[in-house]
């Protein structure tokens, strides 16, 4: 029997143990208090009442905002019914909503800067952070400047949100790294629609951009990162642009319809531009002082340029047609290895290839590797002192056009089949 108690004894020792032990685990897990607000008490609740981890929810109404509503700390603003409250400025203001703490969650609202705020919501400047925020199923529209503006909003989702006339950004991220943009509508920007800036490995995924007055998208020192499955159509500018974003990711984006390229790399390398569908853009992609590129797999139809390069990078696999020049290959004194542009296919242009510089040997196989058919001239070579050597043209109105002083033709190696031309010079 002593044994027993003795058993006993230590069971209830260690049972007690556990119970210390786990409690306080248990008690950190809080859901917080839910608020509901009307348009004559909102501000008083956010700001003076409710707690970190709590959610105001807003009933429906007009809600005028005559002061910007400050988020110091970490709540949960969402509305009762999705579009039903709206929140619109009603004097200037620098925000509709300053959210100046990480953790916030901002859900279902219309924000309506009424022409008078500058931003829907912006914060994290001045030595605050906007981190692990979720900003999801809002209206955002009539901002002097951004709909959304933040900066230290890491690890943050911007989802589902509808964002329309804004002045100069639709969404616009600094030193933001990891965060997801994904299916977001964003239209009428005065410049960029998506604009992202020393925020590296950050996704965007499933969103539509059109109709900015300069870029769709711009990512800016944001290397490592990925666009995916985006619709970008009808910018002033670009579709989507890389600056100093090297080891990114565009892959099965449609980009139609912008004014100067579907896809502009300038200063980025290692980074893959694969299976997008451009058509009737400015350009279709080009890299601008970058490297070791793959633009691969690519639709490319109408506009000037298909793909213009000036460095090596491997362009292969695409489909181009009904352009100006089919792939544009800008260099001097051997700058491109011919070799890493292959496979393509290239019809109905009007040059099918075009190489554009001086004293370059242009390599044979790069005809012979891409299949280069009924263009109007199947080379078109743009420069002096170049060297030409035998190669096989086909199924073109003219083989060769070469604009320039002293170039070289190698006749004796030459063969031109099914055109109207082998040759013309001037």
């Amino acid at each position: 029997m002593g044994c027993l108690e003795n058993m006993l004894g230590k069971s209830g020792s260690l049972l007690f143990l556990l119970i210390f032990l786990v409690f306080p685990l248990f008690s950190c897990f809080s859901y917080g208090a839910n608020y509901y607000v009307n348009p004559g008490n909102f501000q008083n609740v956010i700001e003076n009442i409710a707690d970190p981890g709590d959610t105001v929810t807003f009933l429906n109404g007009l809600y005028n905002v005559n002061n910007p509503v400050n988020l110091y700390k970490s709540l949960s603003l969402v509305a009762a019914n999705p579009g039903g409250a709206v929140l619109r400025a009603t004097t200037y203001l620098d925000a509709i909503i300053k959210s100046n703490n990480p953790y916030i969650t901002i859900s279902n609202l219309v924000l309506d800067g009424n022409h008078l705020a500058d931003y829907g919501i912006r914060g994290g400047f001045a030595g605050y952070s906007a981190h692990d925020a979720v900003i999801t199923g809002n209206t955002i529209v009539n901002n002097k400047q951004d709909g959304i503006l933040l900066n230290n909003a890491y690890n943050s989702v911007f989802s589902n949100n509808y964002i329309v006339n804004n002045e100069v950004l639709g969404i616009g991220l600094y030193n933001s790294f990891n965060s997801a943009l994904k299916e977001n509508t964003i239209t009428g920007s005065g410049r960029t629609g998506l604009y992202l800036e020393n925020s590296a490995a950050s996704t965007l995924t499933g969103n539509s951009v059109s109709g900015c007055g300069q870029d769709g998208i711009l990512l800016t020192l944001s290397p490592y990162s990925q666009m995916n499955s985006n619709t970008v159509f009808r910018n002033s500018w670009n579709g989507i642009a890389l600056d100093r974003s090297s080891t990114s990711i565009l892959m099965d984006n449609t980009i139609n319809n912008n004014g100067y390229c579907g896809s502009y790399l300038l200063n980025t390398d290692d980074s893959y531009v694969l299976n997008n569908s451009l058509l009737y853009n400015g350009h279709g992609v080009v890299v601008n002082s970058g490297n070791s590129n793959y633009i691969v797999g690519n639709i490319i139809r109408g506009g000037n340029i298909g793909v213009q390069i000036s460095s090596n990078n491997n362009v292969s696999y695409n489909l181009i047609n009904e352009t100006n020049t089919g792939i544009w290959l800008t260099t001097t004194m051997n700058g491109i290895n011919a070799a890493l542009v292959t496979n393509n296919t290239l019809f109905s242009n009007m040059n099918g290839f075009q190489k554009a510089g001086d004293l370059n040997n242009i390599n044979p196989t790069i005809l012979t590797d891409n299949l280069v058919l009924s263009n109007f001239y199947g080379l078109s070579v743009l420069g002096n002192g170049n060297h030409l050597d035998g190669t096989l043209l086909f199924g073109n109105s003219n083989g060769l056009h070469i604009m320039g002083n002293n170039n070289v033709l190698m006749k004796s190696h030459c063969c031109f089949q099914h055109t109207n031309w082998g040759g013309y010079g001037r």
